[in-house]
């Protein structure tokens, strides 16, 4: 069945919203739109918390919150790396150094860190506190599609026309699998690597907290999937009223949002 009637639907936004993601907690969420603009959301109350955060010109490409909820990181067309306190909302670090978009950010485990990875050909790692490069530039063979840190951070998996590992404190090449990914998960344990192909045009994909059910979008499609790991099933179907443009599990596993050109997010249990 296909379920078209979500739990809560964050209104307000004036564009495409474009990315989504929550706070370690699940509330408040954090939402970025194709105008440059992103905003925060009290998940429980289903409502806008505070003012719009305005530091992009182009579309926001991704959103990351770090675990220790200091900081919120951004990723946009306009080439830049946004980190933002979460707590005053006001911009720490500005990085502009990728020469083309930035299509994937993510926080380290311990939230010292934080890798991007962009249109350009590399991926880099920040430290959030400093705002300094402290790896990087990584050479990828294409554009980085994804890029996420592996359980215990020792990692860099990153998705481009390959998927590539690459050891996260040196910036060492580790593995190369042939495959064309747009997006990839780590397992709980980081033994596994869940990869959507590129050619399937599944574009993005967001695992359980327990590594057990994987949530699905695709480019042009109104529609978010969830699956199950062990048996291939798919257990549930979402609908928009139109394009899904990113998907994401809360921490706890309980809801599963969706940002969409229709101008709204939706979180669906």
């Amino acid at each position: 069945t296909i379920e078209s009637i979500p739990a809560k639907i964050f209104q307000g936004h004036e564009n495409a919203v474009t990315s989504v993601a929550f706070f370690p907690s699940g509330d408040p969420m954090v939402t970025g739109e194709s105008d440059g603009e992103m905003r925060i959301w009290d998940v429980e109350e289903g409502i806008q918390d505070g003012e719009v955060l305005n530091g992009h010109t182009g579309f926001v490409r991704c959103v990351a919150v770090s675990r220790d909820r200091k900081w919120i990181g951004s990723g946009h067309d306009d080439k830049k790396v946004i980190v933002w306190d979460a707590t005053t909302r006001e911009i720490k670090h500005t990085l502009e150094v990728h020469t083309r978009q930035v299509y994937s950010i993510d926080f380290s485990h311990d939230s010292q860190l934080l890798a991007s990875g962009s249109h350009d050909g590399t991926a880099r790692v920040w430290n959030a506190e400093s705002g300094e490069c402290v790896v990087g530039p990584i050479t990828c063979n294409d554009r980085v599609w994804c890029i996420r840190f592996s359980p215990d951070d020792s990692h860099l998996a990153t998705g481009t026309n390959l998927i590539q590992t690459w050891n996260a404190r040196t910036g060492d090449l580790e593995l190369t699998i042939e495959e064309s990914v747009a997006s990839l998960a780590w397992t709980n344990d980081g033994t596994e690597i869940i990869a959507a192909h590129d050619r399937d045009y599944v574009h993005f994909l967001s695992l359980s907290p327990t590594s057990t059910l994987l949530a699905s979008s695709s480019e042009g499609d109104k529609f978010a999937f969830v699956w199950d790991i062990q048996t291939g099933q798919q257990v549930a179907t979402y609908q928009h009223e139109d394009y899904v443009n990113c998907i994401a599990y809360t921490p706890t596993g309980k809801f599963i949002a969706t940002a969409s050109n229709d101008h709204n997010a939706h979180l669906w249990e």
